[in-house]
């Protein structure tokens, strides 16, 4: 595809590790992941997911969303918190080609504990990109014919420490620290049909230092029915070490340099619109204009690298629930419907400086487990990212998803709010 031809001439050199620092659907795979950057996954847990991606704001016993640190503040005992997504893609070129891939993923584990007159601290270990990817590319005739292949393989996830703590009876407050694990590869093979030619195979390891990242949130109930919450991650510098590995296993250390990651602030707001209806919106922005991608230029591989800006998601969605107060006993009434709509851009550019937009639309719904102690959490999502007119292809993405969340019983707040 031409697309994948342009993108694998503009891998970053830097790979994901650009992106593990700043949380943010699980399963990259996405044909501009080829740039080396992949798809930035969301902080929302699987209730988030089926709302909107949406979390930030919701004062929510079963909101385990990654976004907004307080949210932890409300668990009086103990959680323990795992997800699974299946994903399935349609990718259509502007040359005709078409692809279909699909993949599993577990976006994210968590566990938590409530140490009595202290707060929770929990730990989460959680998927910030997923990429595996081949792109091929043919030139020359006959006994000139050439093959070359781009392969990434690996992903980065983060090891979350989290401190929340209740300090006034509606004001939670929240603190995380993100250590990012892992590394990626790409790999660069050249084959050629005529047997007295040298085939090559070189691989760029981009290793990064762990960090911590430092998160920190609030979450409030100014008034009996709107909730609001707000969350900040901090930039900072995060030092850079790549080498090159040639198909002999030699390995040759290439100069490190630091990336400044961005800062993102994230904003929530949730609210009953009637006993039996809520919404909720959150708005992320990132200033990734500010970071600098042309550090470290590799002129061993010859790769040029790709254009930032800053980026603004948006994510709305509603929920519909016939009892939220516990008093009915039909089990339907406990089960919350949701819907919304999530634009979420990436913050690079594709190989002509234009832009790539997620844009999805969400359903889901909560099935409850015993008696208040439980939560099976059930998120479809159906979107498209880029335009085969603008940035040389479009991707169609499926993705299901289930949640499941135990804590102590639930209690339902003055003024009949679980």
């Amino acid at each position: 595809m031409r697309a994948a031809v342009r993108g694998a001439a503009q891998t970053l050199r830097l790979g994901l590790p650009l992106l593990a620092a700043l949380a943010a659907p699980a399963a990259a795979d996405s044909i501009f992941s080829a740039l080396g950057v992949g798809e930035l996954v969301t902080t929302a847990d699987m209730r988030g997911r089926g709302m909107g991606n949406v979390s930030v704001g919701m004062y929510d016993p079963w909101n385990m969303g990654r976004g907004n640190p307080a949210t932890l503040a409300s668990v009086r005992a103990y959680f323990v918190h795992g997800e699974f997504v299946q994903e399935a893609r349609r990718i259509e070129a502007d040359t005709g080609d078409e692809a279909s891939p699909s993949s599993t993923n577990l976006p994210q584990i968590r566990a938590g504990l409530a140490v009595p007159k202290v707060g929770v601290v929990g730990l989460s270990l959680a998927e910030h990109t997923s990429v595996t990817y081949e792109l091929q590319e043919v030139s020359g005739k006959g006994d000139e014919l050439v093959q070359r292949t781009l392969s990434g393989k690996n992903g980065l996830e983060t090891l979350t420490l989290t401190f929340a703590r209740r300090v006034r009876p509606r004001i939670l407050l929240g603190a995380d620290l993100d250590f990012m694990l892992g590394s990626f590869q790409d790999i660069w093979e050249t084959d050629f049909l005529d047997p007295t030619a040298f085939d090559t195979v070189d691989t760029l390891i981009v290793e990064h230092s762990l960090g911590p990242v430092l998160r920190l949130g609030i979450l409030g109930r100014p008034y009996p029915r709107l909730d609001l919450g707000g969350a900040i991650t901090f930039g900072r510098s995060l030092e850079l070490r790549p080498k090159i590995k040639n198909e002999a296993g030699i390995t040759t250390d290439l100069p490190r340099y630091d990336l400044d990651l961005p800062l993102t602030i994230a904003l929530g707001a949730s609210g009953d619109l009637t006993p039996r209806w809520r919404a909720a919106m959150d708005f992320t922005y990132s200033n990734w204009s500010g970071t600098d991608l042309t550090l470290g230029t590799d002129p061993i591989l010859n790769r040029s690298f790709v254009p930032t800006g800053d980026i603004t998601k948006i994510g709305v969605g509603i929920e519909y629930q016939v009892d939220r107060t516990g008093e009915s006993r039909r089990y339907h009434h406990q089960i919350p419907l949701r819907v919304g709509f999530a634009w979420e851009p990436w913050p690079i550019l594709d190989a002509h400086g234009e832009k790539i937009d997620d844009t999805f639309f969400t359903a889901g719904a909560g099935l409850p487990v015993g008696d208040d102690v439980g939560m099976i959490q059930l998120a479809f999502q159906y979107g498209w990212r880029g335009d085969k007119d603008l940035n040389d292809a479009e991707e169609q993405v499926y993705r299901f998803g289930i949640g499941f969340t135990a804590r102590e019983k639930v209690a339902v707040e003055k003024g009949g709010r679980k």
